[in-house]
């Protein structure tokens, strides 16, 4: 009878919901990871069953509410629009997730790119690293530097000809001059030397300038350096003031005797 009212697909209504509910899921996916640190159990558990529930849910969903648009137009019944919600809902979650991988890809690449720029860039990343100490008996603890030191010092007034004559006069061979900074070697080692006046400005420049401080006390700059195909090694590179406080200087030098020698202008 045309008065008669419709029955409601229940398939189609048990389609949609599942459909729609990996979105409640991606909500609460987002809100963990907001919170990753806080409950890092949680959202390790959840970064690896959220996931696939969601895949499950939008599967048994679409299935439901495909079946559900079928047998609705077959039996007469009502519910094919929320049935094609259904089916539209999976969809755009596959749209979603292919440009979320396609932009976490992108931005992996650009990570990579960053980091090799970052190389390329560093006067730091090629240094090496101080390796085993030799010629202990010198002593080098009146060159160190220790936490608290102020390493930019704005009452320190450097010029570039004082750096100039200073590197020349420490250094066998300059392989890099700029305005604020020199690099160089001295028996086979490197040596940067920094103008303490310019110290915040050469830190900003190197994305490998982070300072760390010893067991002991001294100020040293650690860094990774790639290796051998993805192995990263650990590589240490220790740091020291001159005395006359003018400049900050870091090296792979663990020969304490050419330490020396290099403070004494000899």
């Amino acid at each position: 009878m045309n008065g008669e009212k419709k029955e409601l697909s229940k398939t189609c209504v048990t389609g949609f919901i599942l459909s729609a509910f990996p979105s409640i899921l991606a909500v609460y996916l987002f809100i963990i990871w907001q919170a990753r640190d806080y409950v890092p159990v949680a959202f390790i558990a959840s970064i690896v069953i959220v996931p696939i529930a969601m895949f499950v849910f939008s599967i048994i969903g679409l299935s439901l509410s495909i079946a559900g648009v079928v047998t609705a137009k077959r039996d007469g019944k009502k519910g094919r629009g929320i049935g094609i919600a259904g089916i539209a809902l999976p969809v755009l979650y596959t749209v979603a997730a292919v440009v979320a991988l396609i932009l976490c890809v992108g931005s992996c690449f650009k990570k990579l790119d960053k980091q090799s720029e970052d190389r390329s860039n560093s006067d730091i990343y090629n240094m090496g690293s101080v390796w085993q100490p030799e010629n202990t008996e010198y002593d080098v603890s009146q060159y160190r530097i220790y936490e608290g030191y102020e390493l930019d010092s704005p009452d320190i007034t450097v010029s570039e000809l004082e750096l100039k004559t200073y590197a020349e006069s420490r250094l066998d061979e300059i392989t890099k001059s700029t305005g604020f900074y020199i690099k160089g070697k001295k028996d086979n080692y490197t040596f940067l030397i920094i103008r303490r006046d310019r110290y915040d400005e050469w830190a900003e420049s190197d994305a490998y300038s982070n300072v760390n401080y010893s067991r002991d006390g001294y100020a040293e700059i650690d860094y990774e350096h790639q290796w051998e195909f993805s192995a990263y090694m650990s590589c240490t590179l220790d740091m020291y003031k001159d005395p006359s406080e003018k400049f900050i200087i870091i090296t792979n030098c663990g020969d304490y005797k050419v330490i020396n020698e290099f403070f004494e202008g000899t």
